[in-house]
């Protein structure tokens, strides 16, 4: 056992030392990319860091209790306490912060792609308070890497072929290919609270002029669905693991959230012409929200439109991501984004019926009556 832990330090060390020229991976076609490792500006080799993190274990462990012992404390169940401190798994499976300081994600097994700016909408809260610096870089990352409307893609790069940073792209053929409706309004939420945060007035100048495109971007997404026009935005979304209705209860509230991200930076601009296009818009949104086609009296309906396998009309599906936008408005700050009454009775239901979800896991769409 010893011999081979000897063996696999060996081989790290090859590996770890700081690389003279900046290839990286035999694959790696990106001649300017830095695959080198953060540490690489404090250590010289694995040796020095891991002589570090010995002598210093116990600063490392009191820093690490900081954030997870109030949770542990807490009279939450231990299965939220469990999710909740491994929802920052990310950060040390699939995350990648380079020598020159560029951050980003791999999404899984998926050839080395960069960015997920899907996924981002539900995982960035813990970048957002702890690394906050990597959180808004990353989000700058997106922003140089925009498709045609200024709408916000999929993915930044592919580590094989390099990432870029954030003022320029990477060259890998998947930068800026790929896109669902859901990555503009993630970012649209991201960066308002990143202003917010920060009251930082030249990432105001900068992230202006994105916020003027994406706008209008979502609104041209609103389109009649079986004879029937909501105040919706249609696309693809980050539940690509199903076909699904054509106007989705998600992508419903995301929208709101991300119209009040839009007001917040129009507001901090003085573009009082925007604010109203945002507030008449979030007041069309919230009734075709409301209305019988996406609330059922009793929660927000999975969608409406046809979907493989259902008829057409309101499709009464209990839906995991109905209200991401109302937790993300909350999240940030800002107001309810739908009536009190129908947020509660949508949260009675989801976790009243969702006893009856096999595994460990619940089911992100299933119907409450079988």
């Amino acid at each position: 056992m010893r011999e081979s832990s000897k063996n696999a330090l060996e081989i790290l060390k090859e590996y770890a030392p700081e690389q003279e020229k900046k290839t990286g991976h035999a694959k790696a076609s990106y001649g300017t990319a830095d695959f080198n490792k953060y540490y690489h500006n404090s250590f010289e080799n694995i040796t020095q860091l891991t002589q570090y993190c010995a002598q210093n274990r116990q600063e490392l462990l009191d820093s690490t209790l900081e954030w997870q012992q109030p949770i542990l404390d807490s009279n939450m169940p231990d299965w939220l306490k469990f999710r909740l401190i491994n929802s920052g798994y990310v950060l040390y499976t699939n995350s990648i912060l380079n020598k020159a300081g560029s951050f980003t994600s791999m999404e899984g097994g998926m050839m080395g792609l960069t960015g997920t700016a899907d996924q981002r909408l539900s995982s960035h809260p813990v970048y957002q308070k702890l690394f906050p610096e990597l959180d808004r870089s990353e989000n700058l990352m997106f922003q140089v890497t925009r498709g045609s409307n200024g709408r916000i893609m999929h993915f930044t790069g592919n580590y094989y072929v390099g990432i870029g940073d954030t003022t320029k792209q990477s060259e890998s053929p998947m930068t800026g290919n790929g896109w669902m409706i859901d990555n503009s309004m993630s970012w649209m939420i991201q960066m308002a609270k990143e202003y917010q945060n920060t009251g930082d007035e030249e990432l105001l100048e900068q992230i202006k002029p994105v916020f003027d495109k994406l706008v209008p971007f979502l609104k041209s997404c609103i389109h009649k669905a079986d004879g029937i026009t909501l105040q919706i935005p249609q696309g693809p979304t980050t539940y690509d693991d199903r076909s699904h209705p054509a106007v989705m209860s998600y992508s419903g509230s995301t929208y709101l959230a991300a119209l009040n991200a839009s007001k917040v930076i129009a507001q901090a601009s003085g573009d009082s012409a925007m604010v109203a296009e945002c507030e008449n818009q979030i007041a069309l949104t919230q009734e075709s929200m409301n209305s019988d086609a996406m609330f059922n009296g009793q929660y927000y309906a999975y969608g409406y439109g046809r979907e493989e396998g259902l008829e057409t009309g309101r499709i009464d599906y209990v839906f995991s991501g109905m209200l991401a936008g109302q937790f993300l408005s909350r999240y940030s700050g800002w107001d309810d984004i739908l009536p009190h009454d129908n947020i509660l009775s949508s949260i009675q239901t989801q976790l009243q019926s969702a006893l009856q979800s096999p595994g460990y896991y619940l089911a992100k769409v299933y119907d409450p009556v079988t």
